[in-house]
Formats: C-alpha cells, structure tokens, sequence
C-alpha cells in the first residue's frame, strides 16, 4: 500500500435509474445488472491496486448501500440525502469525510469504467503532485480525479463534473494556481455511457474469448 493515507471515493446514482442514455440499447432490469457488475469491478481493481488506505460508495440510493454492505463489507457506506440529490453533493459528502477522517488525499473515481486495473490507479496516483485529472475517450469529461490536502489548501476547489468537465478542471486548478498533471491511460479514459460505448465493450469481449 502507498504510504500515503488516500481515500476513493466512488459516487452511485441508483440501480434503478441509473445509466438512462444506455436505455435504447437496455431494459431497466438489464442496466441495473450492468451497474452492479461494474460497480464491483471497480471496486475489485481498487482492492487489488493497493493503494488505498479506504474505499467509500456515496449513494442516495438504498439499494446501492445494501447491496455494497454485502459484497463489499470494508467499504465505507456514505449515505447522501434525497433532499441534496446529484453528483457534486455526493462528491461534496466524499470530500468532507476524507476530510474529517485526516486522509491525505482522495480519489473520485467513477463505477462505469469496464476495463479499468489496477495498474491504472498506480498510474494516476504516480505523479507527486496536488492534483490529476484522467479524461474520458474523447477528452471532454473526467473520469478520475486525485486531490491531495498538501501543501496549498485546496478545500475551495470547486467539482466540474457536467459538460466539458476535463477543460473546466483545468481552469479550476489554474484558478488556485496548480497546473494539474494529466493522466490518460485506457481503463481510466473508457467509460460506458452510450449504446456505442457497449457495443465497443461487446466487441471487446467476444474478440477477447475468441483470440481473433
């Protein structure tokens, strides 16, 4: 493990709702088995990295929590309230208890990225630097984000994740005057959100048990 005391965060929307612009391609029923099936994918490349001191799910949804507190009983459980739902509260909930707990660092790391490993949590967490932002495919949003505490104070770094969020971090750590180091590596910049990005995973798969 790192020497470091690192934390990941990994927000969940719902099982239920969650992944809606994969619905042409997926019934509800089958969506949700795929956020279950990735979510625990993540979380086994994380275990398997090593580098963190804990991982947390940050969900509002009950059946996210429940489901984790049985496949997944060392992760820490961040339950968000449907009063303050959406994804920068439930990162703001992160945040906060990396904070409390005197982490020095955490990860927002998201559950839709099918091919990640381990080796590309070691990547990201490489660079001695405050922060790192891992883009997604086409390098308009952020699929991976390491924050440290030290050594300027970075609690007023404002969360980007919407349209366009890899260039409006960039302008988010220029705003407190780092330059972020970029990290792109295939598990952390393919993320599964389209009926396209699944045929691409489909395709990946058979091409992978055929070996052609």
């Amino acid at each position: 493990m790192s020497s470091e005391r690192l934390i990941a965060i990994i927000p969940v929307r719902s099982f239920r709702t969650g992944k809606t612009r994969l619905s042409p391609a997926l019934d509800d029923a089958t969506r949700a088995d795929l956020i279950r099936r990735m979510l625990n994918h993540t979380l086994t490349a994380t275990t398997e990295a090593g580098l963190f001191a804990k991982m947390a799910v940050v969900s509002l949804d009950p059946d996210v929590l429940a489901w984790t507190a049985i496949h997944w009983p060392d992760v820490r459980l961040l339950q968000q309230s449907e009063l303050d739902p959406g994804l920068i509260p439930a990162l703001e909930i992160g945040r906060t208890h990396a904070a409390d707990h005197s982490y020095d660092g955490f990860v927002v790391l998201f559950p839709d990225l099918p091919v990640l490993q381990p080796s590309d949590l070691t990547t990201l967490i490489a660079p001695a630097v405050q922060i790192v932002i891992a883009p997604d495919q086409d390098q308009s949003g952020t699929n991976a984000l390491l924050i440290r505490r030290q050594p300027a104070d970075l609690s007023s770094f404002a969360f980007q994740f919407g349209m366009e969020s890899f260039a409006k971090h960039i302008a988010e750590a220029h705003r407190l005057g780092l330059d972020p180091t970029i990290v792109t590596t295939a598990g952390l910049a393919f993320d599964l959100d389209t009926p396209a990005h699944f045929a691409a995973i489909q395709h990946l798969s058979a091409t992978n048990r055929t070996g052609t």
